[in-house]
C-alpha cells in the first residue's frame, strides 16, 4: 500500500508541475475560455483515471498532452451542434505545433541550465540577483562597490555569453 501511495503522490507532483503547460496547450486548441477551463478539469480527471497507463520514467508531459488532445477531440464531437471556430485539420496542426514548441522550450531550458552551471559562482549569483530576485542593477553595483555602468556591462556580457552558449548547444544538439 505504501508503494501505491508514493506512486500516486509522484503522479500528482507530475500533474501539478505540468498543469500550466497542459492548460496552455488546451487554450491553444479551444478558443472559448470557459470551454477550455472545463476541458482542463476533464483532462486532469482523465489523467488521474488513466494514471496506471503512465509508465514512470517516460515523458509525462508528452503523455498528458496526448490525453488532452483526445479530450479536445471528444469535446469537439459533443459540441457539433455549436459552430466551431477551428476545423479538425487546424486543431491537429495547432496541436503538433504546440508540442514542437514545448519540446524546443524544454531543450532551451536544459541548455540554459547547463550553460549557467558553467559560469562562476559569482556570475551565477549576479544573474540570480538580477533575474530571480528582481534587484536593480544600480543597487547591486552599490552593494558590490562598483559603478552602475560597469555592472550593466557585466550583466550584458553574461547574457551575451549565455545566449551564445545556448545557441551552440542547440545547434550541436548538446542540450541533454
Amino acid at each position: 500500500m505504501a508503494n501505491l501511495e508514493e506512486s500516486d503522490r509522484e503522479f500528482v507532483r507530475l500533474m501539478a508541475a505540468n498543469q500550466h503547460r497542459i492548460g496552455a496547450y488546451i487554450f491553444t486548441l479551444v478558443p472559448n475560455r470557459s470551454d477550455a477551463d472545463e476541458l482542463l478539469q476533464e483532462t486532469h480527471v482523465r489523467l488521474w483515471e488513466e494514471r496506471d497507463r503512465f509508465e514512470p520514467g517516460t515523458d509525462f508531459r508528452a503523455w498528458a498532452l496526448r490525453v488532452a488532445y483526445f479530450e479536445v477531440l471528444t469535446w469537439r464531437k459533443r459540441s457539433q451542434r455549436r459552430p466551431l471556430i477551428f476545423n479538425d485539420e487546424l486543431v491537429m496542426r495547432l496541436s503538433e505545433s504546440m508540442i514542437q514548441q514545448e519540446t524546443h522550450a524544454d531543450e532551451q531550458e536544459t541548455a540554459l541550465r547547463d550553460c549557467l552551471d558553467e559560469l562562476s559562482g559569482r556570475s551565477r549569483e549576479l544573474l540570480r540577483r538580477v533575474y530571480a530576485k528582481g534587484e536593480k542593477i544600480k543597487d547591486i553595483a552599490t552593494d558590490l562597490g562598483t559603478s552602475a555602468d560597469s555592472m550593466y556591462k557585466t550583466v550584458q556580457r553574461l547574457r551575451h555569453g549565455l545566449r551564445q552558449c545556448i545557441e551552440q548547444r542547440l545547434t550541436e544538439g548538446g542540450a541533454r
